[in-house]
């Protein structure tokens, strides 16, 4: 299990009451109109970096609501795309709705577990709405948060140091980035991508989640290399 990263520990937010306005279908209104100068922001990242970004992004709810909700598909969904940030063969689907949309915590993730699969999604494909779904996705997460303040001051800087190391390239999806780099606090070296990815796949554990392929089904499809290890 991925522990929680420590800027969203330090902000405050994990497992704050619910304060936030909700109402089934919020989330959708409120991604459909993100602010233009956040897409533009993502739209200048590398196709990989824009991938991190979303599940970065999709984190801070899924801490925020941590303890707050039982659901526990959101905390397994983002742990089996952290995995397929490495290789997509990880993956083997993602959540299906709850039904109580309604109840605020549990609609809430909910409304991130479909957003970040878009974000996602659409970063893998270099889709043309790939800016304004990742910025949508970070709309809705701000929404929720009590005090937006540390996860502004977060994505500023996230965004900033991702612009420098990974531009955008429409022929080039770019190096797959470490869920490690999303840390302000941990420099972007590039020599050390490869072990960050194999700590991330170590730290990962297909077992009792049922959106990763567990190490049986992967050997079984005649997986390149040892499953839940990176090999450059």
């Amino acid at each position: 299990m991925l522990k929680v990263p420590g800027y969203i520990e330090r902000s405050g937010v994990r497992g704050a009451p619910v304060t936030y306005e909700w109402s089934a279908g919020l989330d959708m209104v409120i991604a459909e109109k993100p602010p233009a100068n956040l897409k533009k922001a993502v739209d200048a990242l590398s196709v990989n970096a824009t991938y991190a970004l979303a599940v970065g992004v999709a984190e801070w709810l899924r801490w925020r609501l941590d303890g707050v909700s039982a659901r526990k598909e959101t905390a397994r969904y983002i742990e089996a795309l952290w995995a397929a940030d490495v290789d997509d063969t990880y993956l083997t689907g993602e959540p299906e709705p709850s039904g109580d949309e309604d109840e605020a915590a549990n609609g809430a993730l909910c409304g991130a577990e479909a957003l970040v699969s878009t974000a996602t999604n659409y970063a893998r494909a270099n889709h043309p709405n790939r800016g304004k779904s990742t910025a949508g996705l970070a709309a809705f997460v701000r929404h929720t948060l009590p005090d937006p303040k540390p996860f502004d001051a977060w994505l500023k800087e996230t965004l900033t140091r991702f612009a420098q190391t990974y531009p955008y390239n429409r022929k080039n999806p770019g190096p797959i980035v470490p869920r490690a780099f999303l840390d302000p606090a941990v420099p972007i070296e590039l020599s050390q991508v490869a072990r960050l990815l194999d700590e991330q796949l170590q730290s990962i554990s297909p077992k009792g989640n049922p959106y990763l392929a567990s190490v049986k089904e992967l050997e079984d499809r005649g997986f390149d290399g040892t499953p839940y290890r990176y090999r450059e």
